[in-house]
């Protein structure tokens, strides 16, 4: 702690994409992040590109940081091209008045944009990819990949979630990427992976309803054993645009097992429904680094989900914390994955407490320590 006060306080310019109306892992991580450089005495900003100035977080940002919300135009839509110019002399100025020591730029995009907005000025900047750069076997992106990499060039570094994430770059990059996990903050009360006698026991997922989510498929495996485990039901926590397609699929169920299927919406308290659950699934077809599945993991759930998933296969060690199914997307695999765990309590508890250990490499203050690390790297103090 005497070393961390006896060096200089650094000006951090975190930027992210928008934060009004968005609830997810970004931006969760990234806010815990500055409130933690601020309690630490760094001198904390925060650009956005919200569409007004009345934006608000969903999650607490502290006093102490500097919002700067960019407020022109909608950042979802395609700008003209004066609108553009206006933003960048704008973001410019803004640059050249509080003179960071380092920014830090949440995603690909945030980062390029700001690079190029910045562009003789002199200050240095990091990527920070919050999500698994193989993910564009899946999806087309703006910039492209490949564009991003050659600006990743002239970055201060770029941070990754694991090791092996290091290989999608080219290996002119290797040098500048670092790895920095999200942080975990640990349960304040473990799950009971075993389950009370007498009592219904819960499969649970928890994340956005969203296509990369695949909750479709989670619903479907669940159905194909469920006649199985009837003292067992499927929960599904959050929100999002793939929520009626839900409802249609298992509308298609049979009541016997549609009744054993909740979709309960977005909550601000997950840890209540991991304390309650007694299996931990998280079905994505890519991640980056998956706070659920990490948050299910200290709670002392065991997991399932994909060997073919990135962060899921990453963070899950199979057969000791989880299991693995095969492929991405496979019903069939999943089923038997799920069917192998929610037919032993023994191996449950087993896998969970398997879990809980290993988050505890995890903890904020651990990872935290890396972050403060590439930041005064990045900024050459």
């Amino acid at each position: 702690m005497a070393d961390r006060k006896s060096k200089k306080p650094l000006r951090v310019l975190v930027a992210c994409r928008k934060f009004d109306g968005v609830v997810g892992g970004v931006e969760r991580m990234s806010t815990t992040l500055m409130n933690e450089l601020v309690t630490r005495g760094h001198h904390v900003s925060l650009f956005t590109w919200d569409v007004n100035e009345d934006a608000q977080s969903f999650y607490p940002i502290d006093s102490r940081i500097s919002w700067f919300k960019l407020a022109m135009g909608n950042p979802e839509k395609k700008a003209s091209f004066l609108l553009r110019l206006k933003r960048f002399l704008k973001v410019r100025n803004f640059l050249k008045d509080i003179r960071p020591d380092i920014v830090l730029g949440f995603q690909e995009g945030s980062f390029v944009t700001l690079k190029i907005y910045g562009l003789g000025l002199g200050i240095p900047m990091i990527c920070a990819i919050r999500e698994s750069p193989f993910r564009y076997a899946y999806i087309t992106a703006f910039p492209p990949f490949w564009f991003s990499c050659q600006i990743f060039r002239i970055a201060a570094a770029v941070t990754v979630q694991f090791e092996r994430y290091r290989e999608a770059f080219p290996k002119f990059l290797w040098v500048k990427i670092k790895v920095t996990p999200n942080h975990i903050f640990p349960a304040e009360k473990l799950a009971n992976s075993v389950g009370k006698e007498g009592l219904r026991k819960s499969l649970l997922c928890t994340g956005r309803l969203s296509p990369e989510k695949n909750q479709a498929v989670l619903v479907s495996a669940f159905a194909l054993i469920a006649q199985n485990f009837p003292d067992w039901d499927l929960i599904i926590v959050g929100s999002g645009g793939q929520e009626n397609a839900l409802k249609d699929l298992i509308a298609t169920l049979p009541e016997k097992i549609s009744s054993r299927i909740f979709l309960q919406g977005a909550t601000n308290n997950v840890p209540e429904w991991l304390q309650k659950a007694q299996i931990f699934c998280l079905p994505s077809r890519w991640e980056g680094f998956p706070n659920s599945l990490a948050e299910a993991m200290a709670h002392g759930l065991p997991c399932v989900g994909f060997s073919g998933c990135d962060g899921v296969s990453d963070l899950i060690d199979n057969d000791k914390t989880g299991l693995l199914a095969d492929g991405n997307g496979n019903i069939k695999t999943l089923s038997e994955a799920l069917s192998k765990l929610m037919g032993n309590p023994d191996l449950r508890q087993r896998m969970g407490e398997s879990s809980f250990e290993k988050t505890k490499n995890y903890t904020p203050d651990i990872i935290i320590d890396g972050w403060e690390k590439i930041l005064r790297e990045g900024s050459g103090q």
